[in-house]
C-alpha cells in the first residue's frame, strides 16, 4: 500500500489484519491510513501502513484504535495525548521480530509519552502488540501521567515496550508531583521494560513533594517478561517514587525483575518516606 499525503479509507474488502489481546487474527474495515498531517485521531481505527512521521502532538478522542503494520515504522516524536474518558488501543500484526512500531522520544516537558499532559488527567492506555518505544518529557510518565496529572488505567497484554520516564517519573505510571491516583496498571503478556528517572519508580509512582499529596493505584501483573528499574536510591522498582504511595503490589505469574542503578530504598514496595498497601506474590 503506498502512503500519500492525505489519508485514505481502506475498504472492507481490503480490510487489515492485527493480533487482539489474545493472539488472535481479526480484520478491522474503514481504517484510515495515517499520513504526516494526521494530528487529531477521533475515534475508529487507524493504520500505519508505511514509514511516517508525524512531527506534532497527536491528540486522541474517543475510542481509537491503532494497528502497526509489520515492518513499518510510525515516529511521533511529541508523543500521543490520551485524556480522560478517552482511550488508545495500540495493535500489531505478528509477534516476530517484524513487529511494527512506534518511536516517541522527544516529547516537551509536562507531557508524558503516551498520556496526560501537566495536570491533567489520562484516559485509558492498552497495548496488545507491536514494538513500542516512549521516553516521557521533564517530570512526566513515558506512559500515564503528565506532570501533576493522573496516569489513567494502563493495560499491557503483549508485544515488546520500552518506556522511561522523564526526570522525577516513572517509566509506566505517575509523573512528578502526581496529587492523584496513578490510576491501575495490569500486565497480562508481552515484553516490558520500564525505567524510572530521578527518584521515581520504574513501573507505579513518581517523584511527590509531600506525602499527603499522592494516592497511588494497584499494579498487577499476571504474565510476561517484565524488567522494572529505578535509577534512584529513594524510589522502589515496582512500587512507589520518593514521597509517594502505592495500593496493593500483585504478582501472579510473568518473569518479573526489579532492579535499581544505586541501593534503593525497596525494589519492590515504597519508595523514601512513601507508603504502599499489600505486597502479594502468588506465583511467577
Amino acid at each position: 500500500m503506498m502512503l500519500t499525503l492525505m489519508s485514505v479509507t481502506v475498504s472492507a474488502e481490503n480490510g487489515v489484519s492485527y493480533l487482539n489481546e489474545a493472539g488472535i487474527v481479526c480484520t478491522a474495515s474503514n481504517s484510515t491510513t495515517l499520513s504526516e498531517e494526521d494530528v487529531s485521531w477521533s475515534g475508529g481505527w487507524y493504520v500505519a501502513a508505511a514509514d511516517v512521521t508525524i512531527s506534532s502532538r497527536v491528540t486522541v478522542t474517543g475510542a481509537v484504535n491503532l494497528i502497526l503494520a509489520d515492518g513499518v515504522t510510525l515516529s511521533i516524536p511529541k508523543g500521543i495525548n490520551v485524556t480522560d474518558a478517552n482511550s488508545l488501543t495500540i495493535y500489531g500484526q505478528s509477534t516476530g521480530a517484524n513487529m511494527g512500531s512506534i518511536t516517541i522520544s522527544n516529547v516537551e516537558k509536562q507531557n508524558a509519552g503516551i498520556g496526560s499532559g501537566m495536570l491533567e488527567s489520562a484516559g485509558s492506555i492498552t497495548i496488545n502488540g507491536g514494538n513500542v518505544t516512549v521516553i516521557g518529557g521533564y517530570g512526566c510518565a513515558g506512559i500515564g501521567g503528565g506532570q501533576g496529572g493522573s496516569a489513567g488505567s494502563i493495560t499491557i497484554n503483549g508485544g515488546s515496550v520500552t518506556a522511561t520516564g522523564g526526570q522525577y517519573a516513572a517509566g509506566i505510571g505517575g509523573g512528578y508531583n502526581s496529587r492523584n491516583s496513578y490510576g491501575n496498571i495490569n500486565i497480562y503478556g508481552g515484553t516490558v521494560e520500564a525505567i524510572g528517572d530521578d527518584r521515581s519508580a520504574g513501573i507505579g509512582g513518581g517523584r511527590v513533594d509531600s506525602v499527603i499529596e499522592t494516592i497511588g493505584g494497584n499494579i498487577t501483573i499476571s504474565g510476561g517478561t517484565i524488567t522494572a528499574r529505578t535509577d534512584s536510591q529513594y524510589a522502589a522498582a515496582i512500587g512507589s517514587g520518593e514521597k509517594g504511595s502505592c495500593g496493593t503490589i500483585t504478582i501472579n505469574g510473568g518473569i518479573v525483575n526489579a532492579e535499581a542503578t544505586n541501593d534503593s530504598n525497596g525494589y519492590i514496595g515504597c519508595g523514601w518516606s512513601g507508603t504502599v498497601g499489600n505486597v502479594i506474590i502468588n506465583g511467577g
